[in-house]
């Protein structure tokens, strides 16, 4: 019986508009039960301000919760999150962030210099550390609400803004558990929620002002992400006409262009070669059904509150531009989701926009409930919306944790294996090759810790995987360098071949050439392991280099580490 029930509960989760339909049944049921009773809505408008202040700071708390336990947390939940962790610390070290297309080192992607800057200022300041490398996604994430209630509020405790902060969580949560991974989304969420604010509570000048460094910020993120901007945009025009909304747009021309003059390792032609490349990756539809539907279910309360009598008849004319953007960014969130490798990330954005609207129409129409009673209909339609979406967002968020969990039940150990590998072998120079997929992939998915301690990333998988897709190969340059040395120990899953790495787009071909595997097999010597990795070593090392310090516990590795601190202190 209990599994059945778990069941049903994850169908419903997998399928919000049925879940929708699902509650829309049971609301008539409760009207057909209730009909001679006081309604639940008069109950709500009764006691609505306590059950608002329960249900948003509930909500925030148990984000804030997770957020916090994930910070904490000794591993990565996603596959892009080592690649961008360790390219932001090279590039706060000079490296360049965009290296040609046929340089010898492969770990450039499609990102734009924001996410790489803000992550790396944080481990410059912080030191280089996992907790370091999460931090600008966790703040990101949380401020996100933050910004979004001190937007939506009139006072210090809102019960509307509450409402709706909550709504803007489980939405959050319904993607899955893209808003805290160290990816531009959460950023992303950042800096619409932050340009709304200043929008809607700043004056003039500074709303401008802001708002330029959030569109030119976002567009450095990813370079379509300045669509997320538009209905904040709309809301700028709305407030002071179209002169303002150009002069935004002319200051956040200069903020894009800012990282590109300011700082020497991020180069903008080269930047440029890499976007053309992408191009080539083309669109594909298998992700449309899903993103489709979280677009539908996304903006299914104003169409529930159409059907309820609750839009107020003069919002489209206070807020027209505000609800033209919107409709634009939409369909164009849609079509950029439908790149490979995309998906529900690229709609998340949206989710700030479209609750704002949704609370001005709660707002305006708040008056007039207390006054005129809700049909019956329009209370079912809003009980199947707010059911299905606490179904949907808390069921998704915990499958989201239970896989976070699973995945990084070993990070633990594999931390401490990796930190004695590099005090055994701290004169070498260090890199990690994939090895398998799946549990055998996610430990490399440690690899910034390496990147940490001045070890060469030279070949990330996920820079490696885009470029096959584009259709590059790895250059002559990267097997000359791979030849000559340019890594001395490779550490490679136990057990398993490697460079084994199938790619994620169809038709998931090897994203390594068989020449590439064979020249490393030439060159290096599988000659050692440790408890999860083993050891090759490139044949141009002495014997005695590979031999390594004498193996030290983790007792004498935590001793050392505190006598190196201690003297750097002194």
């Amino acid at each position: 019986m209990v599994r059945w029930l778990l069941d049903v509960f994850l169908f419903l989760s997998q399928n919000m508009v049925l879940t929708f339909i699902a509650g829309c049944f049971l609301a008539l049921l409760l009207n057909v039960f209730f009909r001679n009773r006081e309604p639940l809505y008069i109950f709500i408008q009764k006691h609505g301000r306590l059950i608002g202040v329960s249900w948003g700071l509930g909500c925030f708390a148990v984000f804030l919760g997770v957020g916090v336990w994930y910070l904490l947390l000794p591993g990565f939940a996603g596959e892009v999150e080592p690649m961008v962790s360790a390219v932001s610390w090279l590039v706060q070290q000079g490296q360049p962030l965009y290296h040609d297309l046929d340089a010898a080192d492969r770990y450039s992607v499609l990102y734009g210099p924001s996410v790489y800057l803000t992550n790396g200022l944080f481990l410059e300041i912080l030191g280089p550390s996992l907790f370091s490398a999460k931090l600008a996604s966790f703040l990101g994430a949380v401020f996100s609400l933050v910004f979004f209630y001190a937007a939506l509020a009139r006072r210090k405790v809102d019960t509307t803004a509450l409402w709706v902060t909550g709504f803007v969580t489980l939405y959050y949560w319904m993607q899955g558990f893209a808003v805290y991974l160290v990816r531009p989304d959460s950023l992303t969420l950042f800096s619409i929620s932050f340009g709304l604010f200043a929008v809607v509570k700043t004056r003039r000048t500074i709303g401008c002002l802001a708002l330029a460094v959030v569109i030119g910020f976002v567009v450095n993120l990813k370079i379509h992400a300045g669509l997320y901007c538009l209905p904040i945009l709309g809301i700028l025009i709305d407030r002071w006409g179209w002169r303002a909304g150009l002069l935004t747009l002319g200051g956040a021309f200069l903020v894009v262009l800012a990282p590109f003059a300011l700082y020497p390792q991020v180069s903008l032609a080269t930047y440029l070669l890499w976007l053309s490349s992408a191009l080539k990756h083309g669109l594909s539809t298998s992700t449309l059904l899903l993103t489709g539907r979280y677009v539908v279910f996304l903006l299914l309360p104003l169409a529930v509150f159409q059907v309820a009598g609750l839009w107020p008849r003069n919002l489209l004319v206070q807020h027209r531009n505000f609800v033209l953007f919107l409709v634009i960014a939409v369909p164009l969130s849609i079509l950029f989701s439908s790149k490979p490798g995309a998906g529900l990330v690229h709609v998340l954005p949206l989710v700030p926009a479209v609750m704002y609207l949704v609370g001005l129409i709660l707002r305006k129409m708040g008056p007039e409930l207390k006054r005129v009673p809700l049909n019956r209909k329009g209370a079912g339609l809003v009980f199947a919306w707010l059911l299905a979406l606490i179904l949907v967002g808390s069921i998704k968020e915990y499958q989201s944790i239970r896989s976070v969990q699973v995945n990084t039940r070993e990070s633990e150990e594999v931390v401490v294996d990796l930190q004695e590998i590099m005090v055994r072998y701290d004169y070498l120079k260090i890199a990690m090759a994939c090895g398998g997929e799946a549990a055998n992939f996610r430990k490399t998915w440690l690899r910034p810790l390496l990147v940490f301690q001045d070890n060469p990333l030279f070949l990330d998988p996920i820079s490696v995987m885009d470029s096959c897709k584009s259709g590059r190969e790895l250059s002559d340059k990267t097997v000359d360098a791979m030849v000559e040395g340019r890594v001395d120990l490779w550490l490679v899953p136990r057990l398993h071949a490697p460079f084994e790495k199938k790619s994620w787009y169809p038709p998931h071909r090897p994203i390594f050439p068989e020449e590439f595997i064979r020249q490393f097999h030439e060159n290096f010597t599988l000659a050692g392991h440790s408890r999860y990795f083993d050891f090759w070593f490139w044949d141009g090392l002495e014997e005695s280099q590979r031999q390594g310090k004498p193996s030290v516990g983790i007792e004498e590795l935590v001793s050392a580490t505190l006598e190196e601190d201690f003297s750097s202190e002194l």
